[in-house]
């Protein structure tokens, strides 16, 4: 078996299928949530941007650093002192907040990936800056 003869076998099938939803309005689209900036996997998602705009797909390349870290960090260090029951409770709050607002912005305001997007960026903002000032 040839693995690059396969390979573009199924890019040209995929080509294919991509056209032909596109056809009917149905642009096909990856979303990728980069979190950080390490360089393998930012290498990785260019080349996955690269074979699907040759394949006539849309791709979404979200970057999540600040709040992100934010809400990680924080959160170590308060499970480190000790304190677990905090923790849970914010994640519990936290995930109440990413059900009502998701189901707000996407089924409401209509806004899909950008409305989960928008969601899951407050979150991990507001969850960091509680933790930081709260704890």
């Amino acid at each position: 078996m040839d693995g690059k003869q396969l390979s573009a076998k199924i890019c040209e099938s995929v080509k294919t299928q991509a056209a032909a939803l596109a056809e009917k309005g149905i642009i096909p689209c990856l979303a990728v949530i980069l979190v950080g900036d390490d360089s393998a996997s930012l290498s990785y998602v260019k080349s996955k941007e690269k074979a699907l705009a040759e394949a006539g797909m849309k791709s979404l390349d979200i970057r999540l650093a600040f709040p992100n870290a934010l809400n990680i960090i924080m959160g170590h260090g308060i499970r480190g002192m000790g304190d677990t029951k905090w923790m849970m409770y914010t994640q519990i709050i936290g995930t109440v907040f990413v059900i009502t607002l998701s189901y707000i912005l996407v089924f409401i305001a209509n806004t899909g990936l950008i409305g989960i997007f928008i969601t899951f960026l407050a979150d991990e903002t507001i969850r960091g800056l509680i933790n930081r000032v709260v704890r």
